[in-house]
């Protein structure tokens, strides 16, 4: 069903109930109101203890019987909330509410009366109006007259959710797990888990889309796959609430959430073999390589060392001198007949030519 149909509903029966109020009085329309509350409320607090125990039911007596196409757990929600809500609303409305009035048409209803009847009856036309979308969102089958509370500019089934959740337990900070599921957060709390916002796969194809309908519990307008949430009930899996419940158009097993483990941090996960070859490949590029030689380096000749007195083409001649600087023959030297002062290194090349000396 379109939303803007619903919405217009909306407006159309809080204008009706509040013309009815304004007949009928304050006081009538306040006791309607508060017999379809009780009922609401009954229906909240007892939905799925029923639902289970009719459900098993039902499986024990004709389960083998039905076909598998039917949803024993989606018909045994539907046929509950019906047993707690409307069955009670309409005893009440019938037995107990004449009673609560009567002489109440021979009455005149005053001016005062009417504006509060007007007043009282438009929240009582809320009450209903989202009581019959809550009904809408169990019915386990015409898909086509579910709408997502998503796109619902009026989403009175969440209001009247959230309002009875008032009588509900299990409350952490504020807020109802019963009502509400467990809260998102974010990947940097180290405590969060990894699931996925719930999602009603209408279509059967295994992937979201847009025939689905999906609660948008982190509020971004979109689907999110990856949901980290806080754990509040410790049971490692997210708790779907009875709003998003509403909100897909389905209360049954059907609702698809992925819980699964967290991805371990890119800082302390092991690299693939495939990241540790490209990782290896990389630091190998950058190692500088050698740069090639120089040509003109290449035709020059090796340089003598500094620390060698003479090439292997030089020879080394040792010449004694005395106090007068005249050379001393080695038969003066054997004789002993001159006092030697000092020894000379000469360096003679191959052609007999001097090529230096040092003392």
């Amino acid at each position: 069903m379109p939303a803007f149909l619903v919405d217009l509903a909306v407006i159309g029966t809080v204008c009706y109930a509040g013309w009815l109020g304004s007949d009928r009085g304050i006081f009538e329309m306040a006791a309607i109101g508060l017999q379809l509350f009780a009922s609401i409320v009954l229906a909240v607090l007892l939905l799925e203890p029923l639902a289970s125990a009719l459900g098993g039911g039902i499986e024990a007596a004709i389960g083998p019987f039905l076909p598998e196409s039917i949803s024993i757990e989606a018909w045994a929600l539907f046929l509950s909330f019906l047993l707690l809500s409307w069955l009670p609303f309409l005893v009440l409305f019938v037995n107990v509410h004449p009673r609560l009035m009567a002489g109440g048409d021979m009455k005149s209803v005053s001016t005062i009366e009417k504006i509060g009847g007007t007043f009282v009856g438009g929240i009582v036309g809320l009450l209903a109006l989202g009581a019959l979308l809550l009904t809408l969102s169990l019915l386990p089958f015409l898909n086509g007259l579910k709408v997502n509370g998503n796109n619902l500019y009026f989403d009175l089934g969440s209001v009247v959710l959230n309002t009875a959740s008032r009588f509900t337990g299990e409350w952490h900070e504020g807020r109802s797990l019963v009502m509400e599921g467990e809260p998102a957060s974010r990947e940097s709390v180290p405590e969060a888990l990894l699931s996925s916002e719930p999602l009603y796969d209408v279509d059967e194809n295994g992937e979201p889309s847009d025939a689905d309908r999906f609660s948008d519990v982190d509020g971004n307008g979109s689907f999110t796959k990856d949901l980290y949430y806080l754990d509040i009930d410790g049971d490692t899996a997210r708790r779907v609430g009875m709003v998003e419940k509403y909100v897909v158009g389905c209360w049954s097993g059907e609702v698809v959430i992925k819980d699964r483990q967290r991805p371990t941090p890119q800082s302390q996960r092991a690299p693939s073999p495939a990241e540790a070859r490209q990782g290896a490949a990389q630091r190998t590029a950058s190692v500088a390589e050698p740069a090639p030689p120089n040509k003109e380096d290449a035709r020059k000749p090796p340089e003598k060392p500094l620390n060698e007195s003479a090439s292997d083409e030089e020879d080394v001649v040792v010449v004694l001198v005395d106090e007068d600087g005249n050379v001393i023959s080695e038969e003066e030297m054997a004789e002993g007949d001159v006092e030697v002062v000092e020894e000379v290194v000469e360096e003679t090349a191959d052609d007999g030519e001097t090529v230096g000396g040092k003392p």
